[in-house]
């Protein structure tokens, strides 16, 4: 027969398990992503959501687009505003019990297409009508998905994937090119972070194979093709113009006027508006790199694909490049913010900051912030011959994502 103790101990037992049912029956969502992952400006998108939804409908924060349940349990309508200024909103579920995470929605202004299963050989390569189109799909298993495009000579395509980057996908993608005989002809790996990103100019017309699989974003002692229902992407594909930064990448906040915007199949000389990003987005000031009066600035078009983000500065910010000279360096009076760029090997830029004594002072220098692939270092010396003595110095390291920052 068994002791008194371990009979209180089961009875004890069955309580806790009938108090975790009955919490568990009013338990607040949990969202872990959506599919689509985004949508065009301008349209309405039907949205799957992937988590513990019980019970349906639930409430939804989504500042910037205009979200309604269905009546399908787990879908979302989503309007999103013609003139919407950000590339990327947050969607959150709620009800009585609590609140989901975040989860990113992100904003395009090319037609949007889902990709189509089998897609995994040269053979039944999905055939893509016409180039300027985000793809919306999924790496389910070991998988290959493959777009064939047709190009004239002379053609320049641009495939750009977001996955890790801004969707949190658990993924390390490949982008490739291939002709219609399976040879590859262009190939990246790591453009933006863990996201791949390539331009290909067609040497002849014919139709070409943009080709995308993916190992997992945690590497481990297995080398092979990774996938899951969470491996989520939108790809990019368009030989129309395309927009992969904006120039300079800050500007006064009083008058924030037009940027140049550069990437590919472009017009030179193209410039844009600065709008305020139209939905709120603080970034980290830990650092202090930047003013806590520092907002995000957005630069899109219609009719070019991507967009760009500058920083709308609560001073003064040059309005272009700026343009070193070792024999007379140009003064920058605090606080000022500039927008640089070395171009050739073991270039250096030089500029003269006057300040008084006693006078504490924040430089940063930022190239990994902004998709930039430099690892900036910052020296800061006295006045005086061949620069003077050198009073502080930051760099970052190889594979180093954060930028060097000097207080003074």
């Amino acid at each position: 027969m068994r002791s008194p103790a371990l009979r209180t101990s089961a009875v004890l037992s069955v309580v806790g398990a009938m108090l975790l049912l009955a919490t568990a029956d009013a338990a607040p969502p949990t969202l872990s992503h959506l599919f689509p992952a985004g949508g065009q400006r301008g349209t309405k998108v039907v949205v799957t959501c992937t988590g513990n939804l019980a019970p349906w409908p639930v409430s939804v924060n989504a500042p910037g687009v205009d979200v309604v349940p269905s009546q399908e349990a787990g879908k979302l309508e989503v309007s999103i505003p013609a003139d919407l200024a950000t590339d990327r909103v947050w969607i959150r579920l709620f009800n009585a019990e609590g609140a989901t995470a975040a989860v990113p929605f992100m904003i395009g202004g090319l037609p949007e297409v889902r990709d189509a299963e089998p897609n995994n050989t040269l053979r039944n390569a999905q055939a893509i009508a016409e180039t300027g189109v985000i793809i919306n799909g999924v790496l389910e298993g070991a998988d290959v998905d493959g777009f064939a495009v047709a190009m004239t000579a002379g053609q320049t395509l641009v495939a750009d994937l977001d996955a890790n980057t801004e969707l949190g996908s658990p993924m390390d993608a490949i982008l490739q090119v291939a002709s219609s005989d399976g040879t590859v002809l262009a190939e990246n790996h790591d453009d933006v972070e863990l996201d791949p990103r390539l331009a290909f100019t067609a040497k002849k017309a014919g139709t070409y194979i943009v080709r995308l699989f993916a190992f997992s974003s945690m590497p481990d002692t297995t080398i092979a093709f990774h996938g899951g229902a969470n491996y989520i992407y939108r790809l990019t594909l368009t030989t129309g113009p395309y927009m992969s930064h904006a120039v300079p990448l800050s500007v006064a906040q009083d008058n924030p006027g037009t940027v140049e915007v550069f990437g590919w199949n472009l017009p030179p000389g193209t410039r844009l508006p600065v709008a305020p990003l139209a939905v709120a987005e603080l970034e980290s000031l830990a650092d202090l790199r930047n003013s806590p009066a520092a907002r995000l600035g957005f630069v899109f078009a219609p009719n070019i694909a991507s967009s760009a983000r500058v920083r709308l500065a609560p001073h003064a910010a040059l309005p272009g490049l700026a343009v070193s000279d070792a024999n007379n360096p140009p003064v920058l009076t605090p606080p000022i913010a500039v927008t640089g760029r070395l171009q050739l090997p073991r270039q250096t830029d030089l500029f003269r900051v006057p300040l008084k004594k006693g006078q504490r002072v924040v430089i940063a220098a930022e190239g990994r912030n902004v998709e930039s692939p430099l690892q900036v270092v910052l020296r800061l010396s006295d006045p005086g011959r061949n620069g003077g003595r050198q009073r502080a110095r930051s760099g970052s390291r190889a594979g180093d994502d954060r930028d060097p920052r000097r207080g003074r």
